[in-house]
């Protein structure tokens, strides 16, 4: 391919001139415009230290992308970069968060050039933004830091950090909302290679534009483990600057910059005329520790923090609990809009306030002193406060907040922070309470949330005192340890084709495969018995309604590619048969546990050494379970473009008869990450599983080598659209 140095538009190697402009092009990259014959790039959009940006268009479906394709030097002689990539890829594909770039395909160029599909998105980057708007209001930035927080905290829950935000990575769409205009770019991708992120550097240094330099936490320089909170120090940096228009620590050269991270203070932000109040200095010096565990430990703890700064600048009078602004006269005034959804709070608020506290209800020109005898003042005598019972009960009108979301600032961002007009409300003596504002947030959270817990519980003791008292003293105990299979005969006829493995001695591992395998070991593996096929959707999908559990779940933008999304609780029509994936290693364990209850039988996660033992024949060693060299056609391994039906290759089965454990899915084990030589595993993947058995998306013997590979992710919560599992059961 060949570009226009002028226009910057992309040619075949055929056009020697640009027709624009008339420039001599020059050859860039291998191939043509057209990437695996769909995706034809128009022009380049820009270059960072990991790759080269494309616009481009698909030419079946007529769709605008941007394609980032990762630069070659970046790849060297490492064998594994490709699977790593694929699987940070997939990582980024996995979140899906509106305020993430969607990730709909990936692949290699010329088979050996990785490159990246993204959702294409009009706009700048934040970096232009800040340079072009000048400082943020402690209002404005808080309510772009809170669509920020949401998608990174949306992808910390999946065990997916970015280790690379900064301006450059998160784009503006200067229109609309807010929570509409932040996307944040190459989630996942930061990690595929431990020096990556001084490629970034080089373009800090010859383009002038803030790298990733200035917002590396003092851990990545240490090159220390890193976990979500080197993302929450990346955060602070950025705020600063927001604040400021300046980022923290400066210097003339990398070394300089270094230093400061490590070893200087950050400088001061609340000084005279800076509108930054010492307790916003105070958040975002919080946010910029040098040690980790010093620091806020999530995002959802900083924007925690950064609200009550920003909304409350001056030191909270603490009641019972609850954070109010401390009055300046006894004379203070309180506003309540007429909302019959607030009216539980004003009753709550009513014996925390002055006797001499005058009610402003909204629209209403004529305040109203307060008689704490009567609670507060209501629009009319219809209105009086109702039993405190039936205030705290959440309705449509006053909804609880998601039980996952303890911040209340939802990651759909449906809700929004206060206006300005709201903020500039909340002085001293002068308190605003509408449904939608912090202090009756606040308050809904401490008083109605928890009092509608404890009706809950109650109610539910109560249940159980009576079902207990009609049946019986031993019914219910025998009831929930009789064995499903004798009281359900629907369960007891739902049995499992599993195999079983006599146990015995081989040698685990390889010392010609690399270094999760190297270390070649004896192994005893007692009997035991091994599904086998891999779990499928539909044995999955049962599961699921069973237990009323979300379906496993994917980014939408993905429908059409094999990981397509599932239609509620059932799976995608025709692919019942296909092996579950984007399952963590506790939704499997999770998934044996209910089919143990269900069946009346032990199930569990085979553990690595019974899934190789299997895999190889037992005590025969073999590499493959059909022998010792691969074999086109006997495993889901370069034959499909996707998962198959579980049992779609007989031919590949052990001599046991178990199928597909080479190929279609990886596969969890039990096994924790470890290396055979006790080589130390990084701290945030010490609860991590192995996973076995290679994916139709790896290649032979480029990033699969045979049954002993194995592979971790970064914790037991991770999960992929290629990872899967089967179950195993002890001999009884």
């Amino acid at each position: 391919m060949r570009e226009c140095p002028t226009c910057f538009s992309c040619y075949d190697d055929s056009v020697a001139q640009c027709p624009t402009d008339g420039r001599s092009t020059f050859h860039s990259l291998p191939g043509g415009v057209v990437l695996e014959g769909k995706y034809v790039l128009e022009s380049r959009l820009g270059e960072g230290g990991m790759g080269i940006v494309y616009k481009a268009h698909h030419k079946f479906l007529k769709t605008t992308r941007a394609i980032k394709i990762i630069k070659l030097d970046l790849i060297g002689n490492d064998a594994s970069f490709a699977k790593r990539f694929h699987q940070e890829a997939m990582a980024a594909a996995t979140i899906g968060h509106p305020n993430i770039i969607s990730v709909p395909d990936f692949g290699l160029l010329d088979d050996k050039i990785p490159y990246i599909v993204m959702e294409y998105v009009e706009g700048v980057s934040l970096q232009t933004f800040m340079t072009d708007k000048g400082r943020f209001t402690p209002e404005e930035a808080l309510e772009y830091m809170q669509v920020i927080a949401s998608a990174v905290g949306a992808a910390h829950k999946i065990g997916i950090v970015h280790r690379d935000l900064k301006p450059l990575n998160i784009m503006i769409e200067p229109r609309g909302r807010v929570r509409d205009q932040v996307r944040i770019l190459d989630f996942g991708l930061a990690k595929i290679k431990s020096a990556d992120l001084f490629g970034s550097f080089v373009g800090a240094q010859t383009t002038g534009i803030i790298g990733s330099p200035y917002y590396m936490a003092p851990e990545q320089w240490s090159e220390e483990d890193t976990d979500k909170r080197c993302d929450v120090y990346s955060l602070g940096i950025i705020l600063y600057q927001m604040l400021t228009g300046e980022v923290p620590f400066k210097g003339s050269s990398i070394p300089v910059i270094m230093k400061k991270h490590l070893m200087s203070p950050p400088p001061s932000l609340a000084v005279p005329g800076s509108g930054i109040s010492p307790k916003l200095e105070k958040v975002i010096h919080h946010a910029l520790e040098k040690e980790p565990k010093m620091r806020m430990a999530s995002v959802e703890d900083f924007i925690e923090e950064l609200e009550q700064a920003v909304l409350h600048p001056v030191e909270p009078h603490e009641i019972n609990g609850a954070a109010f602004a401390k009055p300046d006269s006894l004379a203070a005034h309180l506003t309540i809009r007429d909302d019959p959804a607030d009216q539980g709070i004003t009753q709550v608020l009513s014996s925390m306030v002055s006797p001499f506290t005058q009610v402003q209800i909204e629209n209403n020109p004529t305040p109203v002193p307060i008689d704490r005898t009567l609670n507060l003042p209501l629009a009319n005598q219809s209105d009086l406060p109702r039993k405190p019972s039936e205030e705290v009960t959440p309705t449509a009108e006053t909804p609880a907040p998601p039980a996952d979301n303890k911040r209340g600032y939802a990651q759909d961002l449906t809700s929004r922070p206060p206006l300005r007009s709201e903020i500039s409300n909340l002085s001293p003596g002068n308190v605003v309470i509408g449904q939608h504002s912090t202090v009756g947030v606040l308050l809904k959270k401490r008083f109605v949330i928890p009092t509608a817990a404890g009706v809950v519980f109650l109610s539910l003791m109560v249940l159980v005192t009576f079902i207990y008292t009609q049946k019986g003293p031993d019914s219910a105990v025998q009831e929930l340890q009789a064995p499903m299979v004798a009281n359900n005969p629907v369960a007891a006829n739902k049995t499992r084709e599993m195999v079983f493995i006599e146990g015995g001695t081989f040698t685990m591992g390889s010392n010609n495969a690399g270094q999760e395998q190297d270390g070649e070991h004896q192994v005893s593996v007692s009997s035991y018995y091994l599904d086998k096929y891999e779990v499928t959707n539909a044995e999955y999908a049962e599961f699921i309604k069973d237990t009323n559990r979300r379906a496993p779940t994917i980014d939408s933008t993905l429908t059409g590619t094999y990981w397509e999304p599932w239609n509620g609780n059932s799976p995608p029509a025709g692919r019942e048969r296909w092996p579950v994936t984007n399952v963590s290693v506790k939704d499997a364990e999770d998934f044996a546990a209910w089919l143990s209850k269900r069946d009346g039988v032990t199930y569990r996660l085979p553990k690595e050494d019974e899934w190789e033992f299997a895999a190889r024949n037992g005590t025969m060693n073999s590499l493959f379970p059909w022998g010792n060299s691969w074999e086109e056609g006997r495993a889901n391994i370069n034959e499909k473009q996707s998962p198959a039906n579980v049992g779609s290759f007989p031919q590949g089965a052990t001599q046991s008869g178990v199928q597909d454990l080479i190929g279609n899915v990886w596969e969890w084990t039990s096994s924790k990450a470890r290396f055979y030589d006790n080589s130390r595993v990084k701290s945030s993947a010490v609860n991590a599983r192995v996973q076995r058995g290679g994916s139709f998306f790896e290649r032979i013997p480029t990033d699969f080598h045979n049954a002993t590979d194995r592979s971790w992710l970064d914790n037991e919560y991770s999960k992929f659209p290629t990872i899967g599992f089967r179950l195993a059961r002890d001999r009884k």
